[in-house]
């Protein structure tokens, strides 16, 4: 009896230990979670919904009122803002989304819902928990009818400002530093885009000389197009995970051919061909969360094998695209990672480590280092097809009100110094692993304002 004590003294002695290395490791864990999803307190999480056997219709029309447009009707997001299929927010309790609405984000976009009466807060939490089935969702989905709005009589914006209704072909305009109105000066109003049918005489206007035809319809959120050296299109639909390929076009303007260069992939943007020339050997892949390639030979309509991971990047939450391009000698890969947020600083917050960049990384993915930072989100690069300079086109911050801040595009040599234009707060200088000097022998310095 004595020895069986003494066994089951030491069974549970053991597993006190290990549960307080387990608490001590998870512990950490769980607070990462709850800092992901906006810093919610712990009694939040431990909130009960009173409204919970309300049917989740109930809550539709109020969700439409003052969610749909930045989270869309169905919840698959739009713009900048993520879909509530969303790992962390499906993963997030009521009590946690609940909070959240009545807290609200400002400087990340989200106002704050406490006006509301609670019943309303809670019947909007019972409907979003629904959402997040955007497959289905898009199966069974048709456009809107067209509809008439009534922001079509609005006065003419204040100059340089402008709308829709005033851009043509070939005209610019000169934004200064004095035209730009004062922070808050106007409420931010979230007015994210929403589907219908295109409206009879609707199409893109051109300058004279050229025209513009429907080559391809059907897509299910084509977000990039890159040209092959031997003139295929590459198209990204980044909803449904796949990589098309289109070639040539017909008499009428369509595509001659088109198939699927590669499936299951996740939430795929970027594309590009490596080697840099006219016969590139594979297709590199920029996914949300990391970068692939497949083997390729010129003409090939189909990958040659499966995806080889290269890298893993900062993956999820908020600006989720991720682009590639390669240096002119194919030394160097660049990688687009936009910011997890509106405004946090990196270097205070662990969940923005790495974002707010461009990485550079050798083409097998080794030696991953922060080229430029400081760029809230870097969408789209570019070479200079006759410099080789790298530049991109960026979305600005959120939640200053009307026309602030101006999105921009930046290159040439104030990516080159890693300057900070505009965007993110910048890092320390310990973050640039090599000098401005020694970043100036790859990429000799241009005139920006010639480049």
């Amino acid at each position: 009896m004595e020895e069986s004590l003494k066994a089951s003294i030491r069974i549970v002695t053991v597993l006190l230990a290990t549960l307080a290395v387990a608490t001590f490791v998870i512990t950490p864990w769980i607070a990462a979670q709850n800092s992901n999803f906006h810093n919610a307190p712990a009694s939040a999480k431990q909130m009960k919904n009173p409204y919970e056997a309300q049917p989740p219709e109930a809550g539709k029309s109020l969700y439409h009122l003052r969610c749909a447009r930045c989270h869309g009707e169905n919840g698959e997001g739009s713009g900048n803002i993520p879909p509530l299929a969303q790992e962390k927010i499906k993963a997030a309790t009521p009590g946690e989304l609940f909070w959240f609405i009545t807290q609200g984000d400002v400087n990340n976009g989200m106002p704050s819902w406490a006006t509301l009466p609670q019943r309303q807060r809670w019947l909007i939490v019972n409907y979003a928990k629904t959402l997040g089935l955007p497959q289905s969702v898009r199966a069974n989905s048709k456009p809107a009818a067209p509809e008439k709005s009534a922001r079509l009589s609005a006065p003419p914006p204040r100059a340089p400002f402008t709308d829709y209704r005033y851009e043509k072909p070939g005209q610019s305009r000169k934004i200064t530093l004095k035209d730009l109105p004062a922070p808050f000066a106007t409420p931010s109003a979230p007015n994210g885009p929403k589907v219908v049918a295109r409206p009879e005489g609707a199409w893109p206007q051109v300058p004279a000389g050229f025209k513009v035809e429907e080559y391809i319809a059907g897509l299910d959120g084509p977000r990039m197009i890159r040209t092959a050296p031997n003139g295929d299109f590459f198209v990204s639909e980044s909803k449904i995970g796949d990589i098309r390929v289109f070639r040539g076009i017909t008499t009428s303007g369509k595509a001659e051919q088109m198939a699927v260069f590669a499936s299951g992939l996740n939430r795929p943007f970027g594309i590009n061909f490596y080697p840099p020339g006219p016969n590139p050997q594979w297709v590199y892949v920029g996914n949300t969360d990391s970068i692939v390639r497949f083997p390729y030979q010129s003409g090939d309509l189909q990958a040659r094998g499966p995806a080889e991971h290269i890298a893993d990047v900062p993956g999820g939450d908020s600006h989720w695209t991720r682009d590639i391009q390669f240096s002119p000698d194919g030394k160097k890969m660049f990688v687009s990672v936009g910011s997890a947020s509106n405004v946090d600083d990196p270097d205070v917050t662990p969940g923005e480590k790495n974002r707010a960049d461009v990485l550079e990384l050798n083409p097998d993915g080794s030696e991953m280092r922060v080229f430029a930072y400081g760029i809230r989100n870097c969408v789209g690069l570019a070479l200079n097809s006759k410099t080789g300079e790298l530049w991109c086109s960026v979305n600005e911050r959120d939640g200053l009100g009307d026309n602030l801040v101006p999105d921009y595009i930046a290159g040439g040599w104030l990516l080159r110094l890693d300057m900070v234009v505009h965007g993110q707060p910048s890092g320390p200088a310990a973050r640039r692993k090599t000098s401005r000097a020694e970043r100036q022998s790859h990429y000799p310095r241009r005139d920006f304002a010639s480049a």
